[in-house]
């Protein structure tokens, strides 16, 4: 399969791209700032920002599957209406979106660690 992970390099994320490589995949993954020093040397890299649709749109097109994992770290304290909504609500809307429009088959969302709600963390 040829899978998008959007926030691929981040702590989940090089982990999984480095799983799916280990499986045979041919594996994308995008950020905002691209660190492929955290990543296998099979696993490509792309910029883009899930709070600008336009700059990741392109990034999905003939995929067979895209996991999201973009987000805030876990001890950010979100407060309603700020950076947190445009990020981690905006932003998934903004890669299901993409995912949807390039016919992408399968789709995995997944949320922030401490997402809870009776976690002390404010998510």
């Amino acid at each position: 399969m040829d899978v998008l992970v959007t926030g691929g390099d981040g702590f989940v994320g090089r982990h999984l791209c480095a799983e799916l490589v280990d499986r045979g995949h041919a594996v994308t993954s995008l950020s905002r700032s691209p660190d492929p020093a955290v990543l296998p040397d099979e696993v490509e890299t792309t910029t883009g920002d899930v709070t600008d649709y336009g700059s990741i749109e392109g990034a999905f097109e003939g995929r067979d599957a895209a996991v999201n994992l973009t987000a805030l770290p876990p001890l950010h304290q979100p407060r309603p209406g700020t950076f947190h909504d445009t990020v981690c609500i905006g932003g998934a809307m903004n890669a299901a979106h993409a995912a949807s429009e390039h016919g992408v088959d399968r789709y995995v969302e997944m949320s922030s660690l401490g997402a809870d709600a009776h976690s002390p963390i404010a998510y």
